[in-house]
C-alpha cells in the first residue's frame, strides 16, 4: 500500500488529465482504495490523486467508472496501481461517480 497523504499536497485536476491524454509519457494509475463504505477507486495522474475543481478527492464505484472516465478524458492507456491508504479521512468531502446505463453519474 502506497500513503498519498504527502503527495496529497498537489493533486491532479481533471484539466490535467485531459492535457495527459495527449502526452504519451503521462503516467495515468486506477488504484483501489478502502473507505468506510467499501473499496472505491481513485485515479492518479503522475502519482497525484485525481481532485475536482473544488478540492475534492474524485472516487469512482468501481474499475468500469473510472475506466470510462478516462476514456471521455481521450486517456487510452493507463495502468491499476497498487491500493492507496490514507484516504479513508478524504472520502467525506469526495465526488463519487457512478456508471448507470453505461453514463456517468454522481
Amino acid at each position: 500500500m502506497t500513503d498519498i497523504r504527502p503527495k496529497f499536497a498537489r493533486p491532479a485536476t481533471w484539466l490535467e488529465i485531459v492535457r495527459a491524454a495527449l502526452d504519451p509519457r503521462a503516467m495515468v494509475q486506477i488504484h483501489p482504495v478502502r473507505v468506510a463504505n467499501g473499496i472505491r477507486m481513485v485515479v492518479s495522474l503522475a502519482s497525484r490523486p485525481l481532485c475536482s475543481s473544488d478540492g475534492r478527492i474524485t472516487l469512482f464505484e468501481d474499475l468500469a467508472a473510472a475506466a470510462r472516465f478516462l476514456s471521455v478524458a481521450g486517456i487510452r492507456r493507463w495502468s491499476l496501481g497498487e491500493a492507496l491508504q490514507g484516504m479513508a479521512e478524504l472520502a467525506g468531502g469526495a465526488e463519487s461517480w457512478r456508471l448507470k446505463g453505461g453514463r456517468l453519474c454522481t
